[in-house]
């Protein structure tokens, strides 16, 4: 709710027209969130990053990538342009440096973008412009009559509303009101927090309560900090009221830096004996206090702590004596949780396995950390280290160097078991961020500590690389033959059959094709054999591309078909790829248009998870096609750009004799990335513009003809393809979603969007989808998976929207609210179904359209279309 702020939010929005960074100031609990989300709601494209959800400031710019939609400030800064785009920077205040320094990153890289941040002093930066956020105004008078003219008042009134119970407002009630406000300084967090209370107390227990207990709220200047003083107050109030079990609990939460499950909140902060049962319901408790917050996700909810909540809690326990214990316990979950679960190239138990992993990535930083500072051993550490190689598949190689040095700093003695699981795990992420040198000098050095068998395979395939890409694969392949042996004896089937993969390669380059092809074909039944996943499909990419020397439209067709799976399916360091080789036979059959086309697929790929050397790879082949056509200049600057860059030769064939001429660099580059990506990006748009046939969004009887970029689909009719058609014959136009949905007179509310029986038959349904899903994908049966993917997405989708605060049930909105959700979810699946058919047009559609109440089409350069008999065509 957010009352007697009209005046603040026209400040505000009056400010945003007008400048690229503002910044809402105030003391805590003061509502600058509320106020920042409703300046942000005029905005029509803007994204929050919760900053409260960050305890380390080097976390900053990747939390802030997260909410933008990318893996890394990097990718961020190299996306295409977004105009209208609102970055929300909220809860600054512990971050602050971090915080100005990620905004000042993007404001100079993303022209297009404006900052709005919350925090309790200035970022400080250049050309900010500061709006103070003042308390609400408080009652002047206790006239019942005139109570609610307060914005103070009428605000604690609507959450005791809200919260069930009205109060009674004759002359004793309104005075208790009014002097619970003034007691309360105005502060909009403090306010609700009380009025939650007022199911079991009136205004005057509560402000009885407050003087007898909390009256650190009216203390003096030299009684702690003064912008924790309010909001410590009514923390502490909320917090005393909790039954002591509760309470206990509510402090051991405290340990956790990122979010958590139910399941995780049960090990780390529950008694010995505590059930499920109990975990959720005082997990629900802690939620309808404010005291925690929930996000559902992945199809389970995920709980966290506010940062000044989870101070609270820490300071709490520490006063217990049990900080470090429950801070131990919380270390031993991760432990135990890393001992249980096999990590190979990537993690291939399913999409539960990677939703814990993302979610896991920073409590796995943090407990490095920690057991940097309160470890005698370095037993810990070693279990924990190599779920690092995770985060560095992730885009996240930086974190990775810092942990890995610090723990061989810490631990210096190479006979230690964890040493040699340090020296590879930090050689793997040198190798990425291409520091070779020291990446091959901790890879021998790690051979030379009796490594496990996961040590010793990273190590190994550290040094395969090393070799590979200074141009030694005679080497390269003895270091390959070595990890194969190594994780087939210990038992790493990830690791053995990315290992005979990368053999394949080595075996390419040096012209022993026909061994190449038996290695992949075997690396490939192997990974099938071990569950398959990114191994499996690295080697798919090996067999298709070498088939492709044998029989070209064979292989184009794998690749083609892969492409497509590995993006359903998350491995973009194998989808890229896919399209490298097709845009390289695409140029030696004199078809520019579909290189072009495909690289242009392989650069939003690289550009979205940040990946250096693959983006760097993809600028080079660009470079090589802008010069095939007799673009020099600017086959000339994007050569700089990517240096000497190079990636597997195998996944370069088609490429070979093009590439032959790399050199190393004289010096770095002197143009940045972000701009050698626009300038690629132009390249493309000509290139593939120059040659390509008409652009057509056309229904022919039951079936709409689709033409892009030089590459025609047929699709079959749906009701979503009739709003494209709409929005691609009106561009840069807003078109209200009740014109689309067709709808005449606005309705009211309808009710809850699910009634308990739905609700319950949803929950059935996708419990047995997920158990389709998980059949199909084992038995390949790619079109059996696809069609529960989509319908469990639906149904998850529906069920998170009908799903409020703690479960509570969502009521459905008028006419308009109803069309927005139905046309944004039909135009979104007719998206997705256009992207199967015709992936260049899908992309095109994905960057160009917008959703909402009101839809927009508007691509970055002008796009003209052939539609026909399409706009207006029958529903």
């Amino acid at each position: 709710m957010l009352l007697g702020r009209d005046g603040e939010v026209a400040a505000l929005r009056g400010l945003l027209a007008h400048h690229r960074l503002v910044t809402v100031t105030g003391a805590g609990g003061v509502g600058k969130t509320a106020l920042a989300r409703a300046g942000a709601s005029a905005s029509p494209s803007s994204v929050t990053s919760e900053l409260a959800e960050v305890s380390r400031p080097q976390e900053v710019p990747d939390a802030v990538a997260a909410a933008l939609g990318f893996p890394s400030l990097a990718a961020a800064l190299l996306a295409p342009r977004r105009d209208g785009l609102l970055l929300v920077l909220d809860n600054c205040e512990h971050v602050l440096d971090a915080a100005a320094d990620t905004a000042a990153r993007l404001l100079d890289g993303r022209p297009e973008l404006t900052v709005l941040a919350t925090s309790r002093e200035p970022l400080g930066l250049a050309d900010e412009r500061i709006l103070p956020l003042a308390p609400l105004a408080l009652p002047a008078v206790d006239d019942p009559d005139r109570l609610a003219d307060s914005p103070a008042a009428a605000l604690l009134l609507a959450h005791a509303r809200a919260a069930g119970h009205e109060l009674v407002l004759d002359v004793a009630g309104a005075a208790a009101v009014a002097a619970l406000c003034r007691r309360l300084d105005g502060l909009p967090l403090a306010l609700e927090l009380a009025a939650a209370r007022t199911r079991s107390l009136t205004p005057s227990e509560i402000l009885a309560h407050l003087d007898d207990r909390l009256d650190l709220l009216s203390r003096a200047d030299h009684r702690g900090p003064r912008r924790h003083r309010s909001l410590e107050a009514a923390i502490s109030w909320s917090y005393d009221r909790l039954p002591e079990p509760t309470a206990r609990f509510f402090d051991r939460l405290g340990v956790f830096a990122g979010r958590f499950t139910a399941d995780e909140a049960r090990v780390v902060a529950g008694a010995p004996d505590a059930d499920r049962l109990t975990i959720a319901d005082r997990l629900d408790h802690l939620v309808g206090q404010s005291l925690l917050t929930v996000r559902q996700q992945d199809g389970r909810s995920w709980y966290g702590l506010l940062e000044t909540l989870r101070a609270f809690a820490r300071a709490r326990l520490v006063e217990r004596g049990e900080f470090d214990e429950a801070h131990d316990r919380w270390v031993d979950r991760l432990v135990a949780r890393a001992a249980g679960t096999r990590w190979g190239t990537e993690p291939s138990e399913g999409p539960e396995v990677r939703s814990v992993t993302r979610a896991a990535q920073t409590d796995l930083l943090d407990a490095l950390h920690w057991c940097l500072a309160h470890d005698d051993t370095p037993e810990r550490a070693g279990s924990l280290v190599r779920q690092a190689v995770v985060v560095v598949h992730g885009a996240r190689p930086e974190p990775v160097i810092e942990v890995g040095e610090d723990l061989l700093r810490r631990w210096p003695d190479p006979r230690s078991r964890a040493w040699p699981e340090f020296a590879a795990v930090a050689a793997f992420a040198h190798m990425v961020v291409r520091s070779t040198d020291r990446a091959a000098e901790l890879a021998r050095r790690a051979l030379d500590a009796d490594p496990s068998p996961f040590a010793a395979v990273l190590a190994l395939r550290t040094l395969y690389f090393h070799d590979l890409l200074a141009g030694r694969p005679a080497r390269a392949l003895r270091w390959a033959d070595q990890a194969v042996a190594r994780a087939d004896a210990g038992d790493e089937p990830g690791w053995a059959s990315e290992m005979r993969t990368f053999r394949a390669s080595a075996l390419a380059a040096l012209g022993r094709l026909d061994e190449a092809a038996r290695q992949a074909g075997d690396a490939h039944t192997k990974a099938v054999a071990a569950g398959g996943g990114f191994p499996e499909a690295l080697a798919a990419l090996a067999c298709a591309t070498i088939l492709t020397i044998d029989d070209v439209d064979r292989g184009r067709a794998t690749l083609t078909a892969l492409a497509e799976r590995t993006r359903a399916a998350g491995y973009p360091l194998v989808e890229g790829p896919c399209h490298w080789t097709l845009a390289g036979i695409a140029l030696r059959e004199g078809r520019a248009a579909a290189a072009a086309d495909r690289l242009v697929a392989a650069l939003e790929v690289f550009v979205r998870i940040g990946h250096a050397v693959p983006l760097q790879v993809t600028l080079r082949l660009i470079a090589e096609l802008a010069g095939a056509v007799g673009h020099g200049q600017a086959s000339a600057v994007l050569r700089e750009a990517a240096g000497s860059a190079r990636t597997l030769t195998l996944y370069e064939w088609e490429w070979r004799d093009r590439l032959a001429d790399v050199a190393a660099p004289a010096g770095p580059s002197t143009v940045p990335v972000r701009h050698a990506v626009a300038l690629a990006r132009r390249e493309l748009a000509t290139i593939a513009g120059s040659a390509s046939a008409d652009n057509r969004f056309v229904l022919d009887g039951a079936v709409w003809t689709v033409s892009f970029a030089g590459h025609t689909a047929r699709l079959p009719d749906a009701k979503g393809l009739h709003d494209l058609a709409t929005l691609l014959g009106r561009p840069n136009a807003e078109v209200h979603c009740t014109e689309l949905i067709g709808a005449r007179v606005e309705q009211p509310d309808t009710g809850e969007l699910l009634d308990p029986q739905a609700r319950r038959s949803y929950e059935a349904r996708i419990i047995e989808l997920q158990d389709v899903l998980t059949e199909a994908e084992d038995a390949a049966d790619l079109g059996r998976a696809g069609a529960a993917r989509t319908e469990l997405d639906l149904l998850v989708d529906q069920l998170a929207a009908a799903t409020g605060l703690a479960g509570r049930p969502r009521r459905g909105g008028g006419s308009t609210e109803r069309a927005r959700s139905a046309v944004t979810w039909r135009i979104h699946a007719a998206m997705r179904r256009v992207e199967e058919a015709h992936p260049a047009l899908g992309r095109h559609l994905r960057a160009s359209v917008r959703t909402g109440t009101r839809c927009c089409y508007a691509p970055e350069q002008e796009t003209a279309w052939d539609l026909r008999s399409a706009v207006g065509a029958p529903r």
